[in-house]
């Protein structure tokens, strides 16, 4: 299994694409949507060939079409599109370069897909005719694929066969990201068969939280450090190891929350996506503890002790006299210190865990 990231929103003008070169790492797939349709992010082509250029992608899977009403590419559109990404497909003959008509092509009437097989094998066929050198792949949503043709699956609850293409793509009900919804240990698991896993979260569409805005008006682009912790989640977590200090420790268990990535909020704030952890405590900060019992980093105190649901408090990474570190980051600094990217949390005389600080634990919603 090839495992990547479905960067929907790469043709995004805001988009720098050096920065997402450097957080990848060697052998990854990369995802996008081409702009053949209306008020999509952008043109990706260009940010395309720096990423194929780079030497670190081996695989490239774009989405050439996407419709509100889930209708499927009109035949002159597709034909239009198609002919560059097999020039960039030549360019990189090492790479494998998969093209998908449509995205969740479903158009329906009375409650029915109203696709039809025909026009599936129409639009594999401008693909094979126009595109020889690249591999034509089908996006349905509850619509109709063709035999022979590589399916894609979406979602939290996608489970793909041999030789299929996944996409983390919409999350759950909540649209949540990778690992918010279900564990990201746990979908890769049930995807392991996958030809190529994608990883996804609404920042790789330009999505903040609670907003309604359209592609095109979208200015909300991932980090360099943001995809690093994506990233890690796409890799084994590892064990924990034994706790190297002599003082008890308790299970984190409900209702103690780590969260991977603070919420998203709509502008610049410094707590978006860096790590929170909701727990019983007033004290101004809990402290994370590597395994040899060193302190590796700092949550500070949001808000008044009790001030969320249950009388818990929330402390953030990036807020007032937290570490300002992410998940990934902790956990290669307590790596650095202790040997083992696991910690134990510390809250006041209480010490709970241990925990991995680039994955989300214990539960998922």
């Amino acid at each position: 299994m090839i495992v990547g990231h479905d960067f929907l929103g790469l043709g995004c003008k805001h988009w720098k694409v050096e920065d997402t070169i450097k957080a990848l790492p060697q052998g990854v797939a990369v995802g996008c949507f081409d702009s053949a349709w209306d008020k999509s992010f952008g043109d990706p082509y260009e940010k395309v060939k720096k990423l194929m250029a780079s030497g670190k992608v081996i695989a490239v899977r774009v989405q050439i079409y996407w419709s509100y009403e889930h209708k499927i590419v009109p035949l002159a559109v597709l034909k239009k599109a198609v002919p560059r990404w097999e020039k960039l497909a030549k360019a990189f003959p090492g790479i494998a370069v998969y093209l998908s008509p449509s995205c969740e092509y479903r158009f329906r009437e009375d409650g029915r897909s109203t696709v039809t097989t025909a026009d599936l094998v129409q639009r594999v066929d401008v693909i094979k005719t126009l595109a020889p050198t690249c591999t034509p792949v089908l996006s349905p949503w509850l619509a109709p694929s063709l035999p022979g043709v590589i399916t894609e699956h979406h979602g939290m609850k996608a489970k793909a066969k041999p030789g299929e293409i996944v996409s983390y793509d919409g999350g759950g009900p909540k649209a949540a990201g990778f690992d918010e919804e279900i564990g990201a240990e746990e979908w890769l698991l049930n995807n392991r068969r996958a030809l190529i896993a994608f990883a996804w979260s609404p920042l790789y569409n330009c999505k903040e939280a609670d907003t309604s805005l359209k592609p095109h008006e979208r200015t909300a682009t991932p980090g360099e450090k943001y995809i690093r912790a994506m990233q890690r989640l796409l890799e084994p977590k590892g064990q924990a190891p034994k706790k190297g200090f002599p003082q008890s420790a308790s299970p984190f268990i409900k209702p103690n929350l780590y969260k991977l990535f603070a919420e998203d909020m709509p502008g610049t704030n410094p707590r978006d996506n860096k790590p929170l952890v909701i727990t019983k405590h007033e004290g101004p900060a809990v402290t994370l503890l590597a395994s040899n019992g060193a302190e590796v980093a700092k949550l500070a105190l949001y808000d008044r002790p009790g001030s969320f649901g249950g009388a818990l408090s929330r402390y953030y990474s990036g807020w007032g006299g937290g570490s300002n570190l992410f998940g990934y980051e902790i956990a290669q600094k307590a790596k650095q210190i202790s040997g083992s990217e696991w910690v134990w949390v510390k809250t006041g005389e209480k010490i709970l865990g241990p925990i991995h600080p680039a994955f989300r634990t214990p539960y998922y919603q």
